[in-house]
């Protein structure tokens, strides 16, 4: 009998610090990388049904607290959140409290410019995860603007500094781009993605070129991949006010609002920035 007992409360024992585990983990965080959990969880789940419903709520919501917090630990933890992706604009959330954090986040930057953080990136599915040389372009990025508030002197890169720098780097102006879409009749989408380097100009010829033409999700995210990071995608719905149409022109639409998020968040992870015209304009 006092053998059952021991047993029992062993078992109560158990069940209690498990509970106390993930008390500690998703309501009372404490350290950095419990922090920067309590988002990736949600963001995880949030992520897989991409349906807009209250997994998202809570994302914002756990985000929200984070950015209210401003000890160190938070601190930390927002600069290890933009490793990952959590939504284009819950990213942006993350990049604008980071910067305005202020000059203190200085030293944490450099130091996950030169580190990644190894055990969360293990931790989460793919679909969180941004793409280093991204994540190393946002941290740059927002360094040179923290020094600048610091009134930090920027330094141009030696020669033999700039031979280690990855050619995507090398360009920092954002080449822009031009995307169009257009289903055909066996339900596949069709896409036409090319340079635009004076604005949106590409005649309706070229656009349903079959030498230009991507078949598929699959191949249009392939070529993000072909992309300079800190590129820019402008993605049409249709021809522009310069563009003469034709007898196809009438074909260009934008995909399913679900398809459109899918491709921003794949072109995110490229370090890509997509961009849909306003329907004002």
């Amino acid at each position: 009998m006092p053998k059952k007992i021991l047993v029992a409360v062993t078992m109560l024992a158990i069940a209690f610090s498990a509970s106390s585990c993930r008390r500690h983990k998703y309501h009372e965080p404490s350290t950095a990388a419990d922090l920067a959990a309590n988002v990736l969880d949600i963001a995880s789940e949030a992520l897989l049904k991409d349906d807009g419903g209250p997994k998202w709520d809570e994302l914002d919501r756990r985000l929200d607290a984070l950015f209210a917090n401003n000890t160190k630990e938070a601190d930390e933890a927002v600069v290890i959140l933009v490793s990952f992706y959590l939504g284009e604009h819950e990213c942006e959330e993350v990049d604008e409290n980071l910067v305005g954090r202020g000059p203190r986040m200085i030293p944490l930057i450099e130091r996950y410019l030169h580190e990644e953080p190894s055990s969360l990136l293990h931790e989460y599915p793919r679909r969180v995860k941004l793409e280093r040389e991204t994540t190393v372009g946002h941290l740059a990025e927002d360094l040179k603007i923290l020094q600048s508030q610091a009134g930090v002197r920027h330094e141009e890169p030696s020669k033999a500094d700039r031979k280690q720098i990855p050619d995507s780097f090398a360009h920092p102006s954002p080449q822009l781009y031009e995307l169009y879409s257009w289903q055909e009749s066996n339900s596949v989408w069709n896409f036409c993605l090319l340079p635009s380097p004076s604005g949106v100009n590409i005649p309706v010829e070229t656009i349903f070129d079959k030498n230009f033409r991507i078949t598929g999700i699959d191949q249009l995210e392939q070529k993000f991949s072909l992309l300079p990071i800190g590129a820019r995608i402008i993605w049409l719905p249709g021809l522009t006010a310069g563009q003469a149409p034709n007898k196809e022109s009438s074909k260009l639409a934008l995909p399913p609002s679900r398809t459109v998020e899918k491709v921003k968040r794949s072109a995110n992870q490229h370090g890509i920035q997509v961009d849909l015209p306003s329907p004002n304009s």
